[in-house]
């Protein structure tokens, strides 16, 4: 492993680079690698956060449509994560189940499941649809879930923003990390 430094740490490995952007303790890091181990690096798409007023916002809109149709808050969010959200189907062994539906809630009032049935392919397993939880949302979820919500609010007729403070909100999501 070839490491140059300069503004920028270039790795050097099978003939491909990396270049790492130096942060404050990278010469420590680098000088702890142990030559008798192996490393991995994983490179992960940096999606952009959504800002905490797309969030109050998303909850402001919960509190409003759950005092319209006598429900909490919480489960108008749940009802619009499994509306709206996303997830991933995953074959759960069927006494895994209760466990494995503890630990996913766990994460928080989004992180739901929903059991759709035997496997089809394979005995005994449950096809389970682990939905996420907006906390990991990038700025097109958020989008689509705060979309949802206006949706609902106009069905019920809520008064919500205008489209130009809606359009203004989303921009924010884009400029601020």
């Amino acid at each position: 492993m070839k490491i140059v430094s300069r503004i920028e740490k270039k790795l050097t490995m099978n003939g491909a680079y990396l270049l790492i952007p130096i942060t404050k303790n990278i010469n420590e890091q680098v000088d702890e690698l142990r030559t008798d181990k192996e490393y991995s690096i994983s490179i992960t798409e940096q999606k952009k956060k959504r800002t905490l007023e797309a969030n109050s916002y998303a909850w402001v809109l919960c509190q409003a449509i759950a005092e319209k149709v006598g429900a909490s808050k919480e489960e108008v969010y749940q009802r619009v994560i499994k509306d709206m959200g996303n997830f991933t189907v995953l074959p759960i062994k069927t006494e895994a189940i209760k466990r494995f539906e503890e630990i996913w809630q766990a994460h928080g009032i989004g992180w739901l499941t929903e059991d759709l049935g035997e496997c089809r392919r394979t005995q005994g397993y449950h096809n389970i649809a682990a939905y996420h939880g907006s906390s990991i949302y990038d700025t097109k979820e958020m989008s689509r879930l705060i979309e949802g919500l206006i949706d609902l609010a106009n069905e019920l007729h809520i008064d919500v923003t205008s489209e130009q403070e809606r359009d203004l909100l989303i921009k924010e999501w884009g400029a601020k990390k």
